[in-house]
């Protein structure tokens, strides 16, 4: 399919025939291998959330060893593994779980740091209270003792479009809010502040024991 490509076809068609299968099979073979080692002491729980859900298990189980099969990043597929054994902990709707997916599918590890971060910001004080409020620059001093966790600080490797692009893209998901809008003169797409979803989605991405 590839090979007559000029000058570089053959090597792609190797990537594509023989490295990549063997990528696809060790991705698919991580998240199994992590699933195997957390699921001795919820084997009890697993055994029964199949005999209840054998299709919802069926389904995510699927979805998630595709997901896994596009993901280069270990952490990523360790983190859509934690999300089936919290569905097998708690038990609770699969629409959760399953909204947990279709979130981390849509975002990258540095998506996921930058959430972190905003969700683990102090309080900013002065006018905002306890409001916990991150920034891509440091603000003007008009914000009376208000202390901001400054992203570009933080994440100083990141250009600051692309880390900016990054704090957008979280808004898009409703993971956090422009708190800057109408707020003590401060402008748009410049101050960040974590929504409940936020919590909700990395509870559900993280190992709970």
């Amino acid at each position: 399919m590839v090979q007559p490509i000029p000058y570089v076809g053959g090597s792609i068609d190797i990537l594509l025939s023989d490295k990549g299968q063997k990528w696809r099979q060790d991705r698919i073979e991580s998240y199994i291998s992590y699933f195997s080692e957390k699921i001795e002491s919820l084997e009890k729980s697993c055994n029964e959330l199949i005999q209840k859900s054998p299709e919802e298990f069926y389904d995510l189980f699927r979805v998630h060893l595709e997901l896994c099969d596009k993901t280069r990043n270990e952490e990523k597929r360790k983190q859509l593994c934690n999300i089936l054994l919290n569905q097998i902990r708690v038990q609770k709707k699969w629409n959760e779980s399953e909204t947990a997916t279709r979130i981390l599918n849509e975002l990258t590890e540095e998506h996921v740091n930058v959430l972190k971060t905003i969700l683990n910001a102090p309080e900013t004080g002065g006018v905002y209270g306890k409001i916990r409020v991150s920034v891509i620059e440091t603000q003007p001093e008009k914000f009376e003792g208000a202390t901001f966790q400054v992203l570009s600080d933080i994440f100083n490797e990141t250009p600051k479009p692309v880390l900016r692009m990054t704090v957008v893209d979280l808004v898009g998901l409703s993971l956090i809010k422009d708190e800057g809008v109408g707020r003590f003169g401060g402008r748009a797409w410049e101050q960040f502040s974590p929504l409940p979803l936020a919590e909700w989605f990395i509870h559900w991405i993280e190992e709970h024991k």
